[in-house]
């Protein structure tokens, strides 16, 4: 165990490996939005616990898909394997999709069905932030951009636009950076950052030869790690960067970041089950590995939580674990 850091661990009920997850805070506490063997969502919450999530449009029934059959279109499947939540006017907006289907859309407490996932679409990876009142997805095996606008709701598709992506995407993230929104996207050793109000491309970074698994964004810094567990980093301002690479030694399947007393925190999960935490401002390791997680680590999300940083993370054991970012 590593008590100095574990604020919090959690089984998934049906005891599935957690193939994903994302936090949103409601009311001042974090709600954790965990996916499951493809075709379960659920939820965390610290006063309520778990709940099972019912979207029961996801999946047709036998006369839906008898009637898309006719209509020779395709029926909808439970494909939940990537997760993306974002509270957008005081609806709890959740984004859902994998490697059979597009992004879907959900109103999580009422189970409406927003928008409906495209089969020849995929998303392969997925994220989603609140931008102008309106929901941003970015999803896809090449980078797509969608828009949901709840004064004027639409199906996702219809507001797809196509982003600057480097070649197979494995990785992105979203985030407003001094009155702008900023998207970075790795995948076969690139890392793209670009404007997404023009989408033009700001740096284009080729750090290494192997697949970037987690980028990141923060006002001053662009973080990136691959598949062999090595972290890069660059000035946001003019792609230059900083420091030498910083070596974990083990494969990584996930990273996210945090700023908390003015140092540029990163939270990395491991093939073998560890989560690290580095400071990326140093270049160097905050903590020895915490190691509670039995087997691989899927998703690593940062958040607060009894006012203080924290990472959720989750993967194939099943269980989430929250762990204090404090320096």
């Amino acid at each position: 165990m590593s008590p100095e850091r574990l604020l919090k661990y959690s089984q998934l009920p049906s005891k599935s490996p957690i193939d994903d997850l994302d936090v949103v805070t409601v009311d001042g506490q974090p709600l954790v939005v965990c996916t499951a063997q493809s075709d379960e969502l659920w939820t965390w919450h610290p006063l309520d616990g778990w709940s099972e999530r019912s979207l029961p449009w996801a999946v047709a029934d036998e006369d839906e898909e008898e009637e898309d059959e006719d209509q020779d279109s395709d029926p909808l499947y439970p494909d939940f394997a990537q997760v993306g939540a974002a509270v957008v006017g005081g609806r709890i907006l959740v984004a859902t999709g994998g490697q059979h289907q597009g992004p879907a859309l959900w109103d999580l407490d009422g189970g409406e069905l927003l928008s409906r996932p495209e089969p020849w679409r995929v998303a392969e990876t997925l994220d989603v932030f609140e931008l102008g009142g309106r929901l941003h997805a970015f999803a896809g095996g090449g980078l797509e951009h969608f828009v949901w606008d709840p004064a004027a709701p639409a199906e996702l598709d219809e507001s797809a636009r196509w982003l600057s992506s480097p070649g197979e995407l494995c990785a992105v993230t979203a985030a407003q950076v001094e009155g702008r929104a900023l998207v970075a996207a790795g995948g076969g050793g690139e890392v793209v950052v670009m404007d997404l109000e023009t989408a033009e491309p700001l740096h284009r970074l080729e750090p290494s030869k192997l697949y970037i698994n987690g980028v990141a964004l923060t006002e001053t810094m662009v973080a990136a790690v691959d598949e062999a567990g090595t972290i890069y980093r660059w000035n946001l301002a003019d792609g230059t960067p900083l420091g030498d690479p910083i070596e974990s030694g083990t494969e990584v399947r996930a990273m996210d970041t945090v700023v908390t007393a003015d140092r540029v925190l990163a939270v990395t999960g491991h093939e073998n089950g560890a989560v690290r935490l580095w400071d990326l401002t140093a270049g160097t390791e905050l903590a020895p590995p915490m190691e509670d997680h039995e087997r691989e680590v899927f998703s690593v999300v940062t958040t607060t939580f009894q006012d203080r940083p924290a990472a959720v993370t989750g993967g194939r054991d099943g269980i989430f674990r929250i762990w204090d970012l404090t320096p």
